[in-house]
């Protein structure tokens, strides 16, 4: 509702600041605190989360970009 609020005060079409707000909230996979889920299974797997960041901020960055650009032809915002 708030980026949906900001978009439609910004004149623009809320849906693809909504559906990139949506699938960003989803990367939280990538961390331990993500969710309860997400805490399970690096305990269990004994995974060291530091030693995955490695792999996990790259993960991040190329799944944001991908979702900007995503967003941006699916929905285009002029």
């Amino acid at each position: 509702p708030l980026v949906a609020t900001i978009a439609l005060t910004a004149g623009v079409d809320p849906r693809a600041m909504m559906v990139t707000v949506a699938v960003c909230s989803s990367f939280a996979f990538s961390f331990p605190s993500g969710s309860p889920n997400c805490a399970l299974v690096y305990g269990m797997a004994q995974y060291n989360p530091i030693k995955l960041l490695k792999y996990n901020i790259p993960l991040i960055i190329i799944l944001s970009v991908a979702t900007a650009a995503g967003a941006t032809l699916f929905f285009p915002m002029s």
